[in-house]
């Protein structure tokens, strides 16, 4: 077939640069046949023109039909919000561009996070052409964009009455309809009491030992002291994924946990990624992880129920722990969710393993970036270093000096001692500030919003930064350096907020919090450590992480 006989198909901008319409040009062939019924019926006398003409327009249905639709999904939902504002006399939409056919502007939103000179390019951009409140389309979605600390405030307290939860359709997926994230109303209360249950923070005083003797084990293991040089992000991230599997399922090191690690190597860049789902592509790849991982925390369920029943363990969390000598997750919900006193523990196995997953990935990838950050930045400002080495050597306040008295040579951290060092907490929250673990987050509108003067369709997805706060000069003075101190002075509210707000904030935040904390009590007294890339760049992708994984040389610390 000569291609001279196939359609050709034109893409138009309309004058605001928003919407892009097409149009189709057709061979003369086809339009000959079209237009001619007898030249058709010639045609049968040349068997060979009449299949090449006919098989053109075939050709030229279907790409206009498939373009069409195309189209439709991606303008469609613009065009009707245009419409209904137009009749119903509501405020106009806010300004901004739908970006390209079926993928509007998310390759260039994700692009940007891979961008080392800035990697909120993409919002730096339309917050200088629109200002803090523009449309968009983005990982499939119609979505505005909300930015400033006001914005935080206005969705975070008006979930379930202006918006619901809503994440992009890749985050439904790959995390699960019956995680605690995806959920709403009084499923949702009834998830995070269970969840809070197990990361509350009288439940972690009771194991910050438990944590701290993996850190020890894991430092003793893998950070050998003696000039070595090591992969600090890759150790952190092993570590925090070991402290997770253990207090979630109890799960301890061995083939097993090796194999969650090979799976979240795929899942983790298809969190938050195009929903395509071809085999090659990064979303394609996450959902056969997330097979994996689910196969595997089904048999961990499975495991950890024929070990209650061999042990005939009472369906009580005290004599659970009594039996098992430790508190996780998973053993709590398995002996407890046929209690009769325990409703909201008769979880699923469908819902324990969304959850487990959702728990364990998050508890990997955003505290191990924390993690790896505040190690970087204690680096490069050693001035700070020094001060949180004097305030350990210097531990005041009777509490702390109580708990000091009571303890025995060797025994472990307490919660009081830990949190006793208030300049470890200021360390903690800048590293969770210049460098933020997670972005934002997604809700959508229940029904048309009206704020800033723009209306806010329902049904649209309704997007929020935190980095767009945190790391701005006009809500943190020299927002490029890192300052512990600045935590001592009062701030605006919803300008940081690393862990969510109100009913959505993160039920694992005290846990992430004493995790690092510990792993940075440890760290600080037994080693001194040099970057080998002071240079090295970070790759913003969905969870930030240095691109060479921190390599690190290790030493004794100085006397």
């Amino acid at each position: 077939m000569q291609l001279s006989n196939l359609p050709s198909i034109c893409l138009h901008r309309d004058q605001e640069n928003s919407v892009l319409f097409f149009s189709a040009s057709f061979p003369n062939c086809i339009m000959e046949n079209l237009m001619n019924p007898a030249h058709i019926f010639s045609n049968v006398l040349n068997p060979c023109d009449f299949r090449l003409s006919w098989i053109s327009l075939g050709v030229t249905a279907a790409l206009v039909m498939a373009f069409s639709h195309i189209l439709l999904m991606t303008y469609g939902p613009l065009v009707i919000a245009e419409l209904r504002v137009k009749l119903g006399n509501m405020p106009r939409l806010p300004p901004g561009s739908m970006g390209i056919p079926f993928w509007g502007e998310s390759l260039d939103y994700l692009k940007s996070w891979s961008n080392p000179q800035n990697p909120d390019v993409w919002y730096d951009i339309r917050r200088a052409q629109h200002g803090k409140f523009f449309k968009t389309h983005i990982l499939g979605s119609p979505t505005v964009v909300m930015l400033g600390p006001e914005a935080n405030k206005f969705i975070l307290i008006n979930e379930n009455k202006l918006f619901d939860n809503s994440w992009p359709q890749s985050v439904k997926v790959l995390i699960g309809d019956q995680a605690l994230i995806m959920s709403s109303g009084a499923r949702h209360k009834r998830l995070r009491r269970v969840i809070r249950s197990v990361l509350d923070q009288e439940t972690l005083k009771k194991n910050v030992g438990k944590i701290e003797k993996i850190v020890l084990q894991h430092f003793n293991s893998n950070w050998n002291s003696n000039g070595h040089v090591i992969r600090a992000f890759d150790q952190i991230e092993d570590l925090v994924l070991c402290v997770a599997a253990d207090y979630l399922m109890g799960l301890k090191p061995g083939e097993a946990l090796e194999g969650f690690k090979r799976a979240f190597l795929d899942f983790g860049p298809g969190v938050l990624s195009h929903p395509l789902d071809l085999p090659w592509t990064v979303f394609g790849k996450a959902k056969r992880a997330r097979a994996s991982l689910l196969s595997q925390i089904h048999a961990q369920i499975q495991n950890r129920l024929k070990l209650q029943n061999r042990n005939g363990i009472a369906m009580d969390s005290e004599k659970t722990r009594n039996v098992y000598g430790e508190d996780n997750f998973l053993d709590m919900i398995l002996s407890a969710r046929e209690s009769e006193e325990s409703s909201d523990f008769r979880l699923s196995d469908e819902e324990i393993a969304d959850n487990m997953l959702a728990l364990l990935s998050a508890g990997q990838d955003t505290t191990a970036s924390a993690l790896a950050t505040i190690v970087k930045y204690l680096c490069i400002t050693p001035h700070v270093l020094k001060k949180l080495r004097q305030e350990w050597k210097n531990l005041s306040g009777a509490e702390c000096e109580k708990v000091r008295e009571q303890k025995n040579a060797g025994e472990s951290l307490r919660w009081e001692e830990i949190k006793g060092i208030e300049y470890l907490s200021k360390v903690v929250s800048e590293g969770l500030r210049i460098v933020a673990p997670v972005n934002g987050g997604f809700k959508s509108a229940k029904t048309d919003i009206f704020y800033g003067g723009y209306t806010i369709p329902k049904g649209w997805k309704v997007h929020y930064s935190m980095r767009q706060t945190q790391n701005k000069g006009e809500y943190f003075e020299n927002p490029e350096e890192f300052d512990p101190e600045r935590f001592d002075k009062r701030r605006e509210p919803f300008c940081f907020i690393p862990f969510g707000q109100g009913n959505r904030m993160c039920p694992g935040n005290e846990f992430a919090r004493i995790e690092i904390e510990v792993f940075l009590y440890h760290l600080v007294l037994r080693y001194d450590w040099e970057l080998v890339e002071p240079e090295e760049l970070v790759n913003m992708y969905f969870i930030p992480r240095p691109l060479h994984g921190l390599p690190l040389l290790l030493k004794p610390p100085a006397p």
